[in-house]
Formats: C-alpha cells, sequence, structure tokens
C-alpha cells in the first residue's frame, strides 16, 4: 500500500508475516513508513531488511498499534519521521495501545539492528507509547538521531500508570544515539523515560544528550535498574539556566510519585567485561540539590529526601 495511510510497504492486519530475507524500501505512508501491523497481526523479522522508508506523522519505519513484532535478525535502518507538530513522533519502530481493551503492542528485540533512524520530533530508534511493552535482550539500538530522545523514548499515560509505556532491557546495546536540538530538559541521548524502564543487563553507553537515561518528572516514571552498564554518556544542552556535568550518564528529574531504585550492576561477560555501574547524576528536588553527585552502589530515592 504505498504511500497509503499506514504501511508503506507492508500492512499486516491479521494473521502472520515472516521476512527472513530481501528488503523493504523507500516507501512512504503517514504511519508506519515500512511495515504497519495491526491488532490481530504479527510480523517475525529473521534477516533481511526495512531500510530509507519515511512515516511522514509516526514511525519512519515500523508502527505496531495492538500486535506484536518479533526481530531475531535483519536490520532497520535509515528511517526518517518528517513532521515536527505535536502529532509527530519516532524514526525507527513505534508502539502504541489505544486503551487496556485490547491486548498491549508488543516488540521482542533478540538480535538485529535498529540503526541510523530519524525523528524531526522524539524517539529516533524507539517510541514506546502508551499500552506497549518493548522487550530488549540482543541486538542493537544505535547511531539514531532525534530532537528529543535520541535511542529510546518511553511514554507516560495520564490517567494510570498501567497505561505507560514499558521498556525492558536484559542484554544488547543502545550506542551513540543522540538528541539533537538539546536546549532543555527534555531530550535524553540514550533512554527517556516516562513511563517504565526496567535494565538487568545489557549496555547503554556513548549516547550525547541529558543523560544516556534521562528520567522525567512525572509521577508515572518508574525506574528499575539491577545490571549491565552505562558509561560514557554525555551532555550537550547549551541551556545557561539548566547546567548540568559533562558526564551525565542518569539525569532523573524528580516528581513526588516517582519510583527510582538502582544497585550495582554486574561484570559484563563478553568484550565490555569489568564495567561496573557509576554515573554522575543531578537532582532536581525540593532541597535545591543541584550539584552533580557521583554515585555507585545501591541508591534508594528515599535516602535524599
Amino acid at each position: 500500500i504505498a504511500n497509503g495511510q499506514g504501511g508503506g510497504g507492508v500492512y499486516v492486519l491479521d494473521g502472520t508475516f515472516k521476512l527472513k530475507d530481501g528488503v523493504i524500501q523507500e516507501t512512504m505512508a503517514r504511519v508506519g513508513g515500512g511495515v504497519f501491523v495491526g491488532e490481530n497481526a504479527e510480523f517475525l523479522m529473521e534477516g533481511g531488511s526495512i531500510k530509507n522508508t519515511v512515516g511522514e506523522y509516526q514511525a519512519g519505519g515500523v508502527a505496531v498499534y495492538h500486535g506484536k513484532f518479533h526481530m531475531t535478525g535483519g536490520v532497520i535502518s535509515g528511517t526518517r519521521q518528517t513532521y515536527s507538530g505535536s502529532n509527530g513522533v519516532c524514526g525507527g519502530v513505534y508502539l502504541y495501545g489505544k486503551d487496556g481493551k485490547l491486548p498491549r503492542a508488543q516488540f521482542i528485540m533478540e538480535n538485529g539492528s535498529i540503526k541510523e533512524c530519524t525523528s524531526a520530533a522524539s524517539g529516533g530508534g524507539v517510541y514506546v507509547g502508551t499500552f506497549s511493552d518493548f522487550y530488549m535482550s540482543g541486538g542493537s539500538i544505535e547511531n539514531n538521531t532525534a530532537t528529543k530522545a535520541g535511542g529510546v523514548s518511553v511514554a507516560n499515560y495520564t490517567y494510570s500508570a498501567a497505561g505507560c509505556g514499558t521498556f525492558n532491557m536484559s542484554g544488547g546495546l543502545i550506542r551513540g544515539n543522540k538528541a539533537v536540538n538539546n536546549y532543555g530538559v527534555k531530550e535524553a541521548g540514550g533512554v527517556d523515560v516516562w513511563g517504565t524502564f526496567n535494565m538487568s543487563g545489557g549496555v547503554i553507553s556513548d549516547n550525547t544528550g541529558i543523560g544516556g537515561v534521562y528520567v522525567s518528572q512525572s509521577n508515572k516514571a518508574k525506574v528499575n535498574i539491577t545490571g549491565g552498564a552505562i558509561y560514557n554518556n554525555t551532555n550537550n544542552s547549551t541551556n545557561k539556566n539548566n547546567p548540568v556535568n559533562q558526564i551525565c550518564d542518569i539525569y532523573l528529574y524528580y516528581s513526588k510519585g516517582m519510583t527510582f531504585h538502582v544497585v550495582p550492576a554486574q561484570d559484563m561477560e563478553d568484550n565490555l567485561s569489568g564495567y561496573q555501574f557509576s554515573s554522575w547524576l543531578r537532582y532536581d528536588l525540593p532541597k535545591n540539590v543541584t550539584n552533580p553527585v557521583e554515585m555507585s552502589g545501591s541508591l534508594e530515592l528515599d535516602e535524599i529526601l
């Protein structure tokens, strides 16, 4: 359905579509420039590529609306989202659920790569919208760019925590992503958390923006980091009224009701073995604790209130 409303290359309304080889490329749609997966559908990506597709409003590459996308190989690359207004979001993979009456949108990433995707708005690589879950155990999300949240954005839901997006990371790599217009406090280089972020493994490194992991001022935000490594992320903010340390692995913009828990990371089992969790954090708290604080080991948010 080239240049259509949804799914410029492939629109999966029902059943299962499997991509083992071949290319979906240079297609365009308002939503899901390459692929659109509906509520009763599943897309299995074992190989091949989705590249250089354009989504005007949402999802330059792949849009999953209450459906399921399972990626065990292949590459999603060079996809673009072009509209910079309030309805614009996500250069690469966009997950969305309207409400809790239908199954949550789901993306399972075991291998493969989402790379070099761009958004004129938020979520260069991945945007996990409301009533949606992203599971990352392998593969990479790297070298993506956006005005806000270069790598991954995880959305909140105004009415309940249950409707927030969830990103679960047990392995894989989020690296080299960049927020390209970093003048405020809502633009993460790696992962922008408004909903729920669980990290038990993997690596978040070498991202540029306010925080490798940015935890927003949202009372729905929940962060639980029990393993993995977060390091070498840098801040590129030019906002003189909001200075942060150049080393900025985690940025916590506190709001009452937020849940935040970090324990020491485990040693990695690959060539990154030996990296431990040690980060600079900035706290925006009622006590005006604004100087960066180096943290290692375990920290509960209540300890600094």
